[in-house]
């Protein structure tokens, strides 16, 4: 019985450092507001020609949301695929993937910094 717990503490210890090393890589982008704004450095994607998603991280005092954004490069627009709210436990309170129609990247705007991030 002894050994069987060791054995279990073993693998729960050995799944949390894999999912620490594997875990998201939340970068600072911009600040917005005084507030850092995130984005995964792993998880940049480029699901078709001059198209890209990334993942952005946004925190407040009680409160941080992820969303997941598509970028068309040569268009200059934009659009959120997902949304995401949790508590800063890490408790998740909100989803969705209702796709948000794309709108257009104003030049000097932060948005601007996320295409220049992902559309170099």
């Amino acid at each position: 019985m002894k050994r069987m717990c060791i054995s279990l503490c073993l693998i729960l210890l050995l799944l949390f450092i894999s999912v620490e090393l594997w875990g998201a890589d939340w970068r600072i982008l911009f600040k917005n507001d005084d507030r850092p704004v995130f984005y995964d450095a792993e998880s940049v994607i480029y699901p078709a020609k001059d198209i890209s998603r990334i993942w952005l991280k946004v925190t407040s005092e009680k409160y941080y949301y992820v969303f997941l954004n598509e970028v068309d490069c040569v268009g200059r627009k934009m659009r959120v695929l997902s949304f995401n709210t949790y508590l800063n436990d890490g408790q998740h309170l909100f989803s969705t993937s209702e796709i948000t129609d794309w709108f257009f990247i104003i030049p000097g705007t932060n948005f601007e910094k996320i295409y220049k991030m992902v559309c170099k």
